[in-house]
């Protein structure tokens, strides 16, 4: 056979073989679906009246949140689940409040007068420590330290173990030492330093005095006056209330660098507050030589 009838040969059985799977799965087919039978589905109508059903109304357990707290910053810092406190920037005292910056608003090129608002800064200070370590006296394993009651300028000589009573004061312990100590305008310097370790009795606290600088105290004060009573000064500190002419102010914080105090002024009924930012007028010019 040659190769021409060899390739007619196998075409014509691929051919056969594929007419042959056709019918026999289409007589398989057929032959499914004839056996196949779908059941009649009965529909039974009821003929009672139809009638609602009752919904369930869950019981509701209403939760009343208590109100924010304030913050350690000041009473008018605080803080909602989702609503926080406007918060302004000063630039005059570098700090963030709650109440917006006083703008003096600008007419003809000049500020005008904004409103008063009854209380003025005039300064803020730390004052000295009520006893100061001035000096020492005697020589090695025989000394006393010499200290100044810095509300009264007295002066007096003590060891450890003095109390103080006018001064609600306990001097634990003194001693004299070699330290280091810088000079202004120079090199640090080595001398002998009079040390004292101090209780207050007031507050609980130990401070430690040296002879090579006064002590201030840690809390600042604030030098306040009436807009239109600048004479009439007071000295307040942290937590304190001014009353002024029928007007309360609070004081929430004083800071002194910048000198700056905030402010809340309370109305009568308590319920509103208005909270400003004070600032200390900058230092006049020197006089004239």
């Amino acid at each position: 056979m040659t190769t021409n009838h060899q390739d007619k040969f196998l075409l014509g059985a691929a051919l056969a073989a594929a007419i042959g799977s056709f019918a026999w799965f289409g007589f398989k087919t057929l032959k499914g679906g004839e056996s196949r039978s779908v059941p009649a589905v009965t529909v039974k109508l009821s003929t009672a009246p139809y009638v609602p059903a009752e919904a369930t109304v869950p019981n509701v357990k209403t939760e009343t949140w208590e109100a924010p707290p304030p913050q350690r910053r000041g009473h008018d810092w605080v803080y909602d689940v989702f609503t926080p406190p406007t918060i302004f920037y000063d630039a005059r005292s570098k700090e963030f409040s709650v109440a917006p910056p006083v703008v003096a608003p600008v007419v003809e090129g000049k500020p005008a007068a904004s409103r008063p608002f009854g209380l003025e800064l005039l300064a803020v200070k730390r004052p000295l420590f009520r006893l100061q370590l001035v000096g020492y006296v005697g020589g090695e394993d025989n000394y006393r330290g010499l200290f100044e009651n810095a509300l009264t300028t007295e002066t007096f000589l003590a060891a450890g173990g003095r109390e103080v009573p006018a001064l609600e004061l306990t001097i634990e312990r003194f001693e004299v030492r070699r330290m280091p100590v810088p000079l202004p305008d120079s090199m640090t310097t080595n001398r002998l330093v009079a040390i004292a370790v101090v209780c207050d009795k007031r507050t609980g606290e130990t401070v430690a005095l040296t002879s090579a600088e006064r002590r201030s105290t840690t809390a600042p004060v604030a030098t306040v006056a009436a807009t239109d009573a600048p004479g009439q000064q007071r000295e307040v500190c942290e937590g304190e209330t001014v009353e002024l002419a029928g007007t309360r102010f609070k004081i929430l914080r004083i800071r002194v660098n910048p000198p700056a105090v905030d402010v809340a002024k309370e109305s009568a009924d308590q319920t509103n507050s208005e909270p400003r930012t004070l600032t200390a007028p900058p230092p006049g010019p020197l006089p004239a030589t």
